[in-house]
Formats: C-alpha cells, sequence, structure tokens
C-alpha cells in the first residue's frame, strides 16, 4: 500500500493543534473586527463543527479525537487569560468559566466524528 508522504511529515495531531491554533486565532480577531458577545456560542459552535467535519473528513482516523486536537488551543488560551486574570473569581469559579468556554469541544467532536462516518 502507498504510504502518504504528508502524513509522515505531518502527525494528524499537530495538524489539530496547528488548525485549531487559526480558529482560535480567527475567533478573536473576528470579535475584535465585529462584536458579537451576544451570538459567541453559536458563532464559536459552528465554526469548530465545520472544522471538525472537514478535519474528520480528511483524517478519519482520530474520529471523534480530532475534536479535542481542534479546540486544544482554544482552551489553553482561554485558561492563560483566566489565570492572567489573577483567578479573580476564585479557583472554583475560575474552572467554571474554563468549563463554559470549553463548549466548542462537543461540536468539533461532534464534526470530527461525522467527517469520519461520512467517509466510510
Amino acid at each position: 500500500m502507498h504510504k502518504n508522504p504528508v502524513r509522515e511529515i505531518i502527525k494528524p495531531q499537530l495538524a489539530g493543534l496547528i488548525i485549531g491554533t487559526g480558529l482560535a486565532a480567527s475567533i478573536q480577531f473576528g470579535f475584535r473586527l465585529i462584536p458579537l458577545e451576544d451570538s459567541f456560542f453559536s458563532y464559536a459552535s459552528a465554526l469548530y463543527f465545520f472544522a471538525g467535519l472537514f478535519f474528520g473528513f480528511f483524517v478519519p482516523g482520530l474520529s471523534w479525537k480530532g475534536g479535542i486536537w481542534l479546540t486544544l488551543p482554544w482552551i489553553a488560551w482561554i485558561f492563560f487569560n483566566i489565570a492572567r486574570a489573577g483567578f479573580k473569581d476564585g479557583i472554583p469559579g475560575s474552572l467554571g468559566w474554563l468549563f463554559l468556554y470549553s463548549f466548542p469541544l462537543l461540536p468539533a467532536s461532534a464534526g470530527a466524528f461525522a467527517g469520519t462516518v461520512i467517509t466510510r
């Protein structure tokens, strides 16, 4: 069987982190241009779902775990913003905010799983 040279150079997990970093940056850049505070979760959910769908379609071996690799940069960015603010809501409150803003993990994983199912 012919091996894919791109997959030998760039591992799927690394590709997910790179794409996820771009998604996190696009969310931040987009909200600076057009303030969408009321529709943040719908915007982020749709963005991560479709990114997960395409990622799952092109990298079906990861299945739903592709959504984790896509959202890790976003979750890390949120954690460091909470830490930079000095955990001003306390540790339990800060963990609550981190959990709330980690919600795009669900649509990203669902999209990656759907993309994997489409390829089968």
